[in-house]
């Protein structure tokens, strides 16, 4: 009889866990599934909307066009323009190249803190990524942006 006893407490115990782990990976498949399908998506939206990487852009971006500039006056010059030395002119900036290369190399070496703190995350619950956003975010772009993604994929 008390063997019995025994067996059923382990019984009803073992039936617990097992409902307890089925709860436990509805969950994970739930997130999972949020992870692949809005997760991703949401966070190379904030990245490219954040003020991390568009100020890193946007010095890159200038440099281009300094050095377009000046690419464009030496052509123009080397062409046959009529004037004064091409080396009297504001445009004429002959180190524009090195300098716009060595920003790209900046940016490229760039450790950006917002892909550092997602990775940070691991193992923390999924409404914890959820709310985590860069510095600098343009959330009324982002959330138009995710919406319209979001809009697409259910058609």
């Amino acid at each position: 009889m008390r063997l019995r006893l025994e067996i059923k407490k382990q019984a009803e115990a073992s039936l617990k866990k097992k409902e307890e782990l089925e709860t436990s990976l509805a969950q994970l498949a739930k997130d999972n599934k949020w992870l692949i399908e809005q997760g991703f998506q949401q966070v190379v939206t904030y990245r490219l909307h954040s003020s991390e990487f568009n100020s890193a852009l946007g010095n890159v971006y200038s440099k281009l066009l300094i050095h377009g500039r000046h690419q464009a006056y030496t052509d123009g010059y080397d062409a046959g323009v009529a004037g004064s030395p091409k080396d009297k002119s504001p445009l004429f900036q002959p180190g524009t190249y090195d300098v716009f290369k060595n920003t790209v190399m900046k940016m490229e070496c760039l450790m950006y803190p917002f892909v550092g703190e997602v990775s940070d995350y691991y193992g923390k619950p999924l409404s914890v990524l959820q709310g985590l956003k860069p510095r600098g975010l343009d959330k009324d772009l982002c959330n138009e942006i995710l919406q319209s993604v979001l809009k697409k994929r259910s058609l």
